[in-house]
């Protein structure tokens, strides 16, 4: 393994020993040490928004407080130079990570992981605070809505389902498809660990 600017040894190890996940490709996709923490950057056009960290004891904060959200990974996710590749959206920036070892080329994860419940009443883009991530103003963000095949890889658990249906009826349940993971595993990257990224791929 060789270091990585922008990540230290420690943290390195971990993602290649625990995550599967190879250094140099979180590195290339914005994941920096900061102090004991990982640290995702969540740009749009290149440009940094915010930093979303997660701690040693798995808890998890943004940076700078009351930022804007957009997805990570989102310049990729809506690259429309293929057109007809399909969009994976999962619930984690380590499941993002995962797809993209498989060979997925465009992936993006929600910033904010799942809301625990099911919204209620009409969709204001305007006041859709929890998946802002996913308007521009009134209307969908233009890589999105010109998507035409979207997967949805959304944890396997009670509130992942719901994430995966609120998603749906945002971004249009008639182009939107779901992923079924083998026993034992919740998400992408438990697949990636335990079956490897054969698996993952198979998952799509």
């Amino acid at each position: 393994m060789h270091t990585t600017q922008g990540l230290d040894q420690q943290h390195a190890q971990w993602l290649e020993d625990t995550r599967k996940i190879p250094c140099e490709l979180a590195a290339q996709t914005g994941l920096v040490s900061s102090g004991s923490s990982l640290a995702f950057e969540f740009r749009v056009n290149g440009a940094l928004q915010f930093k979303k960290f997660r701690s040693a004891d798995k808890r998890f904060w943004i940076e700078p407080k009351g930022a804007v959200l957009s997805l990570w990974n989102e310049d990729a996710l809506c690259d429309m130079t293929m057109a007809d590749a399909p969009r994976i959206i999962p619930e984690g920036e380590f499941d993002a990570l995962s797809f993209l070892v498989a060979g997925a080329t465009h992936v993006g994860s929600v910033p904010n992981g799942a809301a625990g419940k099911a919204g209620e009443g009409d969709i204001v883009p305007t006041e859709d605070h929890q998946y802002q991530y996913l308007w521009d103003g009134p209307r969908l963000k233009s890589g999105l809505a010109s998507a035409k095949k979207i997967i949805l890889a959304t944890d396997g658990d009670a509130p992942g389902q719901i994430l995966r249906d609120e998603l749906a009826i945002r971004l249009g349940r008639h182009k939107c498809w779901y992923v079924t993971y083998p026993e034992g595993c919740k998400d992408a990257n438990e697949v990636l660990v335990k079956l490897g990224p054969d698996a993952v791929m198979d998952l799509i």
